[in-house]
């Protein structure tokens, strides 16, 4: 599974959602939890202390990383993104 930054603020904030409870869910139960790049880029700068990111970093870098070519991940995610709107979702 692959989260998206709003979930991973949330999880980190201490926040309630279904996404939240899968994520810490999928944790606990050590589920393969994916990251990519942007995800993890996001995360970390929006972390204003010092020893929280340490911290956090660390933590993430136990999940599995996505090495993705960005050509090629930039071309699926427009084709995904034109087809549901498409369907009517953006």
């Amino acid at each position: 599974m692959i989260f998206d930054t709003s979930v991973w603020i949330q999880f980190l904030n201490g926040q309630e959602s279904s996404k939240v409870e899968l994520l810490d869910y999928s944790i606990r139960e050590s589920k393969a939890v994916h990251i990519c790049p942007p995800i993890f880029q996001e995360i970390l700068q929006g972390i204003r202390d010092d020893k929280q990111f340490v911290t956090i970093k660390v933590l993430l870098q136990g999940l599995d990383f996505l090495h993705l070519d960005p050509y090629e991940v930039s071309v699926k995610a427009a084709q995904l993104y034109r087809s549901l709107r498409k369907k009517g979702v953006t």
